[in-house]
């Protein structure tokens, strides 16, 4: 019924404001397309089962106050603590429809809708809606969202944010996207390594001053664990004979702490010059 009385409220306004520059003069016409008009809207609110049962009754109601206070009598008026009690069920018993593929966002504006009539107060209707939002995701989720430090995001940016990575999606596209990200990371690391190789082999060369030409042979994408001759005695490796990766630089064989800062490559992901895609900043 309020959503009934809103659109006559509207429609009242809408008249009023052409009663006026008509210069305030109504005449029987007016009167009677406004009386039309309200009993229509009210009309136009009931549904089909509704219309079947009453159609005699509904008939005889001329005005919109008459039809009005014949569907209260029918359904009665719920009070203030009847409402919010029936959208506390309401928003209790909602839930994300995950078989039609339902974003995070819409979901969470179909809880906004109804979190509006289980209380007056702004800040209770907020921690309902984010309670009931946060309940509805699962162990894996939240367990991702602790993984990106999202966990104490707000409702909305932790949607939008679980959306951008399709986590919306059913299983076996989220599969397929996961499995194409790690190809594309395992394909970008190589490049990365054969940047650092390259940058390298630059420096080297920088640094004769006979201009001598220097052969390079190979370059492995991967160094050989179980190779002595490959491992350059400049570099620092792990306890698996693997050479660590700088976090600062991202290039190989050395600590952040002690980066040179001679890294003239430059990062795919952000394009700035001086550090690899590994060790970009831009990916905290």
């Amino acid at each position: 019924m309020d959503l009934i009385q809103k659109r006559l409220d509207t429609f009242e306004a809408a008249y009023k404001n052409a009663k006026t520059a008509n210069g305030d003069t109504e005449t029987d016409a007016m009167k009677s397309i406004l009386a039309q008009g309200m009993l229509e809207i009210v009309q136009s609110a009931l549904g089909a089962s509704f219309h079947d049962k009453y159609h005699a009754e509904i008939r005889q109601q001329e005005t919109a106050k008459q039809l009005t206070e014949f569907i209260c009598g029918i359904f009665g008026q719920l009070s203030k603590a009847e409402k919010h009690q029936r959208a506390h069920t309401d928003i209790a018993n909602c839930s994300r429809r995950i078989h039609d593929n339902e974003s995070f966002t819409m979901f969470l504006n179909r809880l906004i809708i109804i979190g509006k009539e289980v209380d007056d107060n702004s800040v209770v209707q907020k921690y309902i809606i984010g309670m009931e939002f946060r309940k509805n995701l699962t162990p894996a989720l939240k367990q991702y969202l602790l993984d990106h430090n999202k966990s104490e995001d707000s409702c909305q940016e932790i949607a939008s944010f679980l959306d951008i990575k399709m986590k919306h999606k059913s299983n076996t596209t989220v599969n397929q996207i996961t499995s194409d990200d790690k190809r594309l990371n395992t394909i970008e690391a190589k490049l990365d390594m054969l940047t650092d190789a390259l940058c390298r082999v630059s420096d080297t060369k920088s640094e004769k001053s006979d201009n001598a030409p220097k052969v390079v042979n190979k370059i492995s994408l991967q160094p050989k664990n179980d190779a002595k001759s490959d491992k350059r005695s400049d570099w620092i490796y792990n306890k698996y004979n693997k050479p660590i990766r700088c976090g600062k630089c991202g290039m190989l064989g050395h600590y952040a702490k002690i980066c040179p800062g001679t890294c003239k490559a430059v990062c795919h992901m952000c394009q700035k010059i001086g550090h690899l895609q590994a060790a970009c900043p831009s990916k905290n």
